[in-house]
């Protein structure tokens, strides 16, 4: 992150592991880390998980 002078950095899963798992992003302790659980859930994609990511990269 220092070298590329990054503020925050996301991890970010694809798939969801299961067809009922809830968005509930996953912070790291002083919030530079963000782990996303899915972006495509039920052969769809989020709308959920893109409405996030565009709040945070705004």
């Amino acid at each position: 992150m220092t070298e590329i002078n990054a503020q925050k950095v996301f991890i970010i899963n694809i798939l969801a592991d299961a067809d009922d798992r809830v968005f509930n992003p996953i912070f790291s302790d002083n919030n530079q880390i963000i782990r996303i659980p899915f972006l495509c859930q039920n052969n769809k994609i989020s709308q959920e998980a893109l409405n996030y990511l565009f709040k945070e990269l705004n």
